[in-house]
């Protein structure tokens, strides 16, 4: 028995394959009694072709004598060699049966592909013969050929598992490993060499041959007719153009042929040989490969077919047309064999290359072309084995197939930004192009990429004509993942992820309910419709909504069991906020999230400052991986290969075509595609009932005249629809890209014109399709085409008609809205021209504001503000006087709506128009708030990304988007307000007279009970409630210009509060009160104000302003509570901002985090982290101002530890920095960090020069934050050091009142922040005062309380400074001891540049002790002795 890994001959494997294939099922013979050729053979036969096509064509790239050798001999009777007896095939090693660790140890060569599985198809499918329905199970096996095959067929029952093991070595004859041609023997008596009539013969002989053997191996062993085989001196024969050609004589020979009679009955034996030269091969050969029936059969279509080309043709082009007919009769018996007849034509036309010359156009010219066609039939058997029914398509026309667009390099780009996704780093994926270059086709492969490896693909597309709903892309791709959810709720991972949607987004999950409508069913949420605490900040309900949608997608990311795809698909024609939406989500922190994001653009319709690709580029800066496909048009290479596929046709016989399509389409796929169907349409392309594939007439195709633009073409087909059809398309071009199917019949009905079987029929025409209960146009370009079949004045009729139509259905529609949002559309694309009737108008204005009332509903107010200010479009001149209410309203919300888009003119605009036609002072409050906010400072900014020319690194720098900052202005207004709201504020106050008024205004809180201020009376006067509105907004951008007036601001709302009842404001002040008060010196009196905010909070449900009472609270709270355990609440505090939609005091509480997180004494270089972060987080929300902040924190902690200098900006420039930004407070934080520094470093000029900056600063801040606690110790500490190197006494008094401050706050607050802190400053005025013992017990006493409080930087500053006393009490020995014990602190808290300065002191001071010490490390080296040091040393606790 052969063994695995035998080489075996042709002849043998095709015997033993045969038996393996038919024994291992025990088929049975057909029912017309012919052995089946079972799948397994065929696809085994296919891979022995191609490996024997690459053996030979190899052999001749190399110029080696391996079989070309052989074809130059014949026997010398003049015979052509068998080369079937030549070849030899070898098997692989191991049983090919599910074997795949024998499979990983054999060789494999470039056109192997995986081990044939035992059988891939079912045993009734086998039984049969290989007719037109087992071509197509051929077709299935071939296309399923890899290693899960033989998983797939253990699925489909045991019986094959059975046989397996009844047959154990059954298949291995069906796993090939190569075919070769032997070695030829040269020399021999029996051999004689031949001249060829030219080296190109030789190749085309060649092909010949191995076409003999092809016919051979997929006939199932059957040897070719006689008729086919040709010999060597016929051929030499048939190239002699000089030789008569007897036609009648060939034609007796071949019918005796045919008949199985031999030709030496003729004495013509040379004409004999031209017509088949075989007449030495015995006559059973002949009667083995054709019964009597189907010779006869041959013989009369053979004398049908040379009779008729015998009046037209000369006798060579007779031998030729002889020879072809032969070859086409015979094929017929594989044909017959139920083998696709393209595997059937291409053994043909390799057979046909006998002819030479006069060869078919569609021959073989080279080995190369043969190897080609085998590849594609085993690489794309679906495409290029599949037999056309060609009777079905002579009644449909031509149908696109997607693997038209070839496009694998740059679908390999995608495939790996989505794998880096699907391990945990989400990568971003464009795809870039002009129109009709495939960019949605080859997303949408991708989508099947993802769905395929269980991922999940949503998507959504912008366009171009259509506003639609509020957020309706995303909402469409989300809607579709709850959908998901839904319909797997069984799954324990869907619950999952239910209830971590429920866990994130808690009580706000009703604002991302109104855009997602499907998530209601999913997650329990409240209503919040009335959850705007009585002041709708527009702004914050935006950033809410931004910040709920980042919830949600990393929620869904991190708990899913998939990958997250979100395809958005001409992003071009995206509004700003659902960019903004975007811009959000993909700046989303990304640890545990696997989420890809796909998007598709026009790079030809999008300019460089466009929205997006800003966004693209501040999220790059991010340093979120940004993967860009640039598709352009295909090469003529690519539209043959298009063409191919599509045509179900080699390359090489479209080519001609190619080269037409190509000159007249430049490439442009969807150009290509359109044109192609045009073609099929006209009747230049179509299918052949004879040759059974497509067909086409050059000649009128390269005549045919083609527009340059693709739109004119579209134009032209849709002109020659009917009217009604027409009138269809343009009908649902008005409404985009898509309409559902409901709405056209609502429609339809309204209008009493047919649309739906209009569209039906332009369906069919390829223009739109129906899926999903939806109308779509297949692509933008024929919308446009569409749309452009009525002139414009008419299109604007047809809206207005249209919107009209369903209007009126829509308010009573329960759809969220979405027909309302439609219908007005419709009707605001008419626009005002479109109406002439003033009632119409006015009801017109009504649907404007009732959808801008529903679009602010759902937080989208530029969609909003749309609707607005077309609801003003569309009032009669004298509005202000027959609809003056109405007109007020349309006013007011378009003037709210106007402060997202920043549009401060039409603001101004809209407040001089209300404020000129009021009717009273009241109806112009709304408007000139709205203005007070317009000019307030900045609190939502776009930024882009500048390079730094001082440190190379990238910063920011902040364009306005939203609002004028003209600061100053808006507190002149805010005052000039108030006092039209008899609330006057006074322009100048004395420190004594607030202390004043804080007492007095404590005493009347005294005398009410909490439980009576919690049942206060509520506020109901306009004016007090707007009062309350403008100090709040005071208070905000007071403190820029004029501090002194900030405590006067929360005394004014308690003063209204107690007068005039309680607002939704009312918290608010006591929180600010409480922080007045706490700042006075009684803290716990002042906390305990914030706790009766806490609880009106709870009391009236209000939600807004919860951020900033929690916030004020939180700082008082750092001064009872120890720091870094009061510092954690902000983590909290930041979420709660965000969730409410408040950027400014979210980015508030995470720049109060990070720099108290550096104060608290925690490890350098974590403070570092933190501050990084914190730096990155403030400014993906916009939040420059915040970011200067800790930009300067975070050069004094890389200064401290000694980082490179690439990493530190100089001082100057730093300076410049923060002068350039106008920002006062900024610049007081720029000399205190100056202060600090220097003062650590010990650069004393420094440290006085920064000092003496500091105290032009002279505004007493009135609010009590954390940060405040070091700024009292560093700067008595800066005085007393001052005092003692100039002894002028300003510093000292200024050093002991800072100290004074301290002593009160240890007093009331948590000793485990104050005390060390009171005890060092004590001890160092001991020191300035020369009070030599006191001072030595209060450096020994500051020293145990930072160590006993676990505050390492404190108690390297303790012991640095009683060092630096005993020092100047010459006492060297205690000295050095402090001096080395601040030295192991510093290097433990990760100070390396300040341990470097100690260390290089104590060198120069205590001679003796030299190297006693060991030079910090400094730079990259140092965070690791960092912690080394600290693991080395154990912190004693209290």
């Amino acid at each position: 028995m052969t063994v695995s890994g035998a080489t075996i001959s042709l002849r043998e494997w095709i015997e033993e394959a045969l038996r393996c294939s038919k024994d291992s099922l025990s088929i049975s013979r057909g029912s017309s009694g012919r052995d089946a050729l079972s799948m397994d053979y065929l696809r085994a036969s296919l891979k022995v072709a191609k490996e024997l096509v690459d053996e030979i064509g190899h052999a001749e790239d190399l110029g080696l004598p391996c079989g070309l050798s052989m074809l130059s001999r014949h026997t010398s009777n003049g015979s052509m060699p068998d080369l079937a007896e030549f070849i030899t095939v070898r098997l692989k090693d191991g049983r090919g049966i599910g074997n795949n660790e024998r499979e990983g140890q054999c060789r494999r060569s470039s056109i192997v592909i995986e081990p044939i599985p035992f059988s891939t198809v079912k045993e009734s499918e086998v039984c049969a013969f290989i007719d037109g329905g087992q071509a197509q199970a051929l077709l299935d096996c071939l296309a399923n050929d890899d290693e899960s095959s033989t998983e797939s067929c253990s699925r489909r029952g045991s019986n094959l598992s059975d046989m397996r093991d009844q047959y154990p070595d059954k298949g291995q004859y069906l796993n090939v490993h190569s075919a070769n041609l032997a070695a030829i023997h040269k020399g021999g008596d029996h051999c004689k060499q031949v001249t060829w009539p030219d080296s190109v013969l030789d190749k085309q002989h060649l092909i010949y041959s191995l076409g003999l053997v092809f016919y051979e191996i997929f006939s199932g062993g059957e040897r070719p007719p006689t008729a086919l085989i040709v010999s060597p001196s016929s051929l030499v024969q048939l190239c002699d153009a000089s030789r008569p050609f007897d036609f009648a004589r060939s034609l007796q020979v071949l019918d005796n042929s045919m008949a199985g009679e031999e030709c030496d009955s003729y004495s013509d034996t040379e004409n004999c040989g031209e017509l088949h030269g075989c007449a030495e091969r015995p006559t059973e050969d002949v009667c083995e490969s054709s019964n009597g029936f189907q010779s006869r059969k041959m013989q009369i279509t053979l004398h049908h077919s040379l009779r008729c080309s015998e009046r037209n043709q000369g006798h060579n082009e007779k031998r030729a047309a002889l020879c072809r007919v032969i070859s086409r009769v015979s094929i017929e018996e594989l044909k017959m064999k139920g083998l696709p007849g393209s595997l059937c034509s291409l053994i043909y036309n390799m057979i046909d290359c006998i002819n030479g010359d006069f060869s078919g156009d569609e021959s073989y010219s080279n080995i190369s072309q043969v190897s080609y066609d085998l590849h594609l039939m085993l690489e794309y058997p679906n495409v290029f084995l599949r037999d056309l029914d060609v009777s079905t398509l002579s009644l449909t026309p031509l149908t696109l197939k997607e693997a038209v667009f070839i496009r694998n390099d740059e679908f390999i780009s995608l495939e790996c930004a989505y794998r880096h996704s699907a391990l945990g780093s989400p990568q971003i994926a464009l795809i870039a192009g002009e129109s009709g270059t495939g960019k949605t086709w080859l997303a949408n492969r991708m989508g099947r990429l993802i769905v395929s490896n269980g991922g999940v693909f949503l998507h959504g597309k912008f366009e171009r004509l259509h506003i639609g709903q509020p957020f309706a892309v995303l909402a469409t791709a989300f809607n579709s993942y709850c959908d998901m959810l839904i319909q797997e709720t069984n799954r324990e991972r869907a619950k999952l992820v239910a209830s971590k949607l429920q866990e994130a987004l808690g009580r706000d999950a009703c604002q991302l309910v109104k855009m997602i409508p499907t998530l209601g069913d999913i997650i329990v949420y409240e209503d919040c419709n009335n959850d705007f605490d009585g002041d709708r900040n527009f702004m914050d309900e935006q950033q809410r909504l931004y910040y709920l949608m980042c919830r949600f997608v990393e929620t869904i990311s991190t708990y899913s069991d998939c990958v997250i795809s979100l395809f958005l698909d001409d992003l071009q024609w995206a509004d700003d906020v659902s960019i903004s939406i975007i811009g959000e989500i993909l700046k989303a922190p990304v640890t545990n999230k696997r989420f890809f994001f796909l998007g598709c653009y026009r790079d030809d319709e999008i300019m460089n400052d466009h929205p997006f690709l800003k966004i693209i580029e501040n999220i790059r800066g991010f340093g979120v991986a940004i993967r860009t496909v640039k598709l352009e048009c295909v090469d003529k290479d690519t539209v043959t290969r298009m063409l191919s596929h599509l045509l179900c046709l080699s390359p090489r016989l479209v080519t001609s075509l190619s080269d037409i399509v190509y000159h007249k389409t430049k490439g442009n796929p969807l150009f290509l595609s359109q044109f192609m169907l045009s073609l099929n349409r006209d009747g230049l392309l179509y299918p052949s009932l004879t040759l059974r594939r497509w067909q086409w007439d050059e000649d009128k195709i390269m005549a045919r005249s083609l527009p340059d633009d693709i739109a004119v073409l579209l134009s032209q087909r849709i002109g020659r629809l009917p009217p009604d059809v027409k009138m269809a398309l343009f009908t649902l071009s008005c409404f985009g890209t898509s309409i559902e199917v409901d709405i056209m019949e609502k429609l339809e009905s309204k209008l009493e014109d047919e649309l739906i079987d209009p569209l039906a029929l332009a369906g069919k025409e390829g223009f739109v399709n129906k899926m999903n209960a939806k109308f779509f146009f297949g692509h933008d370009r024929i919308l446009e085409a569409a749309y452009s079949v009525a002139p414009p004045e008419d299109r604007s009729l047809h809206h207005m008609k249209c919107g009209l139509s369903l209007a009126d259905i829509s308010l009573n529609a329960n759809d969220n809205n979405r027909l309302l949002f439609i219908a007005v559309e419709q009707i605001n694309r008419g626009g005002p021209p479109a109406v002439s009737d003033n009632e119409q108008r006015l009801k017109i204005v009504e649907y404007n504001l009732a959808a801008g009332k529903a679009a602010l509903d759902k937080c989208n107010f530029h969609l909003a503000f749309n609707f607005f200010d077309h609801g003003i479009s569309f009032l009669t001149k004298s509005h202000w006087r027959d609809n003056y209410y109405l007109s007020l309203e349309l006013f007011e919300l378009a003037a709210e709506c106007a402060l997202i888009t920043g549009d401060m003119f039409t603001i101004t605009v809209l407040h001089d128009q209300v404020t000129k036609n009021a009717r009273c002072f009241e109806d112009t409050l709304n408007t000139s708030y709205v203005r007070l906010v317009a000019i307030s400072p900045i609190h939502f900014s776009n930024y882009c990304f500048v390079k730094n020319f001082f440190t190379g690194h990238h910063l920011f720098s902040m364009s306005s988007l939203s609002y004028s900052s003209k600061i100053a202005e808006a507190v002149e207004m805010g005052i000039e307000t108030l006092s039209k709201l008899s609330e006057d504020l006074p322009r100048t106050l004395s420190h004594a007279f607030i202390k004043m008024q804080i007492k007095t205004t404590q005493a009347m809180l005294e005398k009410i009970s909490v439980k009576d201020l919690l049942n206060y009376r509520f506020m109901s006067d306009k004016k007090k409630i707007m009062a309350m509105k403008v100090l709040r907004r005071l208070y905000e951008v007071v403190q820029q210009v004029n501090p002194n007036l900030l405590p006067i601001i929360p005394l004014k709302m308690i003063e209204i509060t107690l007068d005039h009842g309680m607002s939704h404001l009312s918290p608010i002040a006591f929180a600010f009160f409480g922080s007045l008060v706490a700042k006075t010196g009684d803290i716990k009196g002042g906390y305990e104000l914030t706790g009766v905010a806490k609880s009106l909070l709870d009391r009236m449900k209000l939600r807004k302003v919860t951020v900033e009472v929690f916030c004020v609270s939180t700082d008082i709270l750092c001064f009872i509570e120890p720091l870094r355990l009061a510092n954690e609440n902000r983590k909290e505090t930041e979420e709660t901002a965000l969730a409410a939609g408040d950027v400014t005091w979210s980015c508030y509480s995470r720049v109060m985090y990070a720099t108290a997180a550096f104060w608290s004494g925690l490890k350098l270089s974590v403070s570092l982290e933190v501050i990084t972060e914190a730096r990155r987080v403030v400014m993906s929300r916009g939040h420059v101002t915040s970011d200067n902040y800790l930009l300067l924190v975070q050069q004094s902690i890389l200064r401290l530890t000694g980082c490179s200098e690439t990493e530190i900006i100089l001082d100057d420039d730093l300076k410049k920095l923060v002068l350039d930004t106008n920002n006062h407070h900024a610049l007081e934080i720029y000399y205190f960090q100056k202060t600090y520094v220097s003062f650590m470093l010990d650069i004393y000029d420094s440290m006085k020069e920064s000092a003496v900056e500091l105290l032009k600063f002279s505004a007493k801040p009135w609010l009590l934050m954390s940060n405040h606690i070091f700024h009292v110790l560093i700067g008595s500490l800066v005085s007393f050091r001052i005092y003692r190197e100039t002894k002028v006494s300003f510093w000292l008094e200024r050093g002991t009142k800072l100290k004074s401050q301290m002593k009160v706050w240890t007093e009331q607050g948590s000793s485990w922040t104050f005390e060390n802190k009171f005890f060092l400053l004590e001890a160092e005025e001991h020191f300035s005062n020369n009070r030599i013992h006191a001072a030595q017990a209060a450096y020994g006493m500051a020293i145990s309380s930072a160590k006993a409080h676990l505050l390492v930087n404190e108690e390297a500053l303790a012991y640095e400074l009683a060092a630096k006393f005993h020092f100047n009490m010459t006492d060297a020995s205690t000295s050095l001891e402090y001096f080395t014990a601040a030295h192991e602190r510093y290097i433990e808290w990760g100070a390396f540049a300040k341990a470097k300065t100690l260390f290089q002191f104590i060198q120069e001071n205590f001679i003796p002790c030299q190297g006693a010490l060991s030079s910090p490390p400094i730079g990259d080296g140092a965070e690791q002795h960092n912690n080394s040091k600290a693991d080395q040393r154990k912190r004693k606790q209290t």
